[in-house]
């Protein structure tokens, strides 16, 4: 297991495996309750989703996916990393998830359209981490650089 995540309400939680699966699990059950499978190679990182009914998983086969948690079905695939994934996260309104990895660059997707709307770039090694602020106006990334950059996601979005 590489990473761990728990729903914003608590009780759920998902995980991401090496086995190329994210699972989803309820804290008073000793097996899981879905497994999300699609992915091909490891599944390095896990997140859910602020309204609790999806969660992202991003892999070293340079996608991110967007999983529907009740019915276990990829409801977006998100391609354009040409590296593994190690850091996702969500905007706190939902609309927007940041995903990023080996490729040096923190890619920002528009959940609708699926489409990566703002490409920054900056680190000159592995992104490991990803936060949005509470408002969403700022988002973080720490690299492997030793940087941790701030970025004005308003900002990237409009340019």
């Amino acid at each position: 297991v590489w990473d761990v995540s728990f729903a914003p309400q608590g009780y759920y939680f998902a995980t991401a495996s090496h086995d190329r699966t994210a699972r989803v699990w309820s804290t008073d059950r000793l097996r899981s309750l879905r497994t999300l499978v699609g992915h091909l190679s490891d599944v390095n990182t896990v997140r859910f989703h602020p309204n609790s009914v999806y969660v992202a998983s991003g892999s070293s086969d340079k996608c991110a996916r967007l999983w529907d948690v009740h019915t276990g079905q990829c409801v977006r695939l998100l391609t354009g990393h040409f590296a593994p994934l190690y850091a996702l996260a969500f905007s706190p309104d939902g609309r927007l998830l940041a995903t990023a990895g080996d490729d040096e660059a923190v890619c920002v997707w528009d959940l609708a359209s699926a489409r990566c709307v703002a490409r920054l770039r900056g680190h000159r090694r592995t992104v490991w981490s990803l936060a949005f602020s509470k408002c969403g106006a700022l988002l973080a990334s720490g690299a492997h650089d030793r940087t941790v950059r701030i970025w004005d996601a308003r900002a990237a979005l409009h340019s």
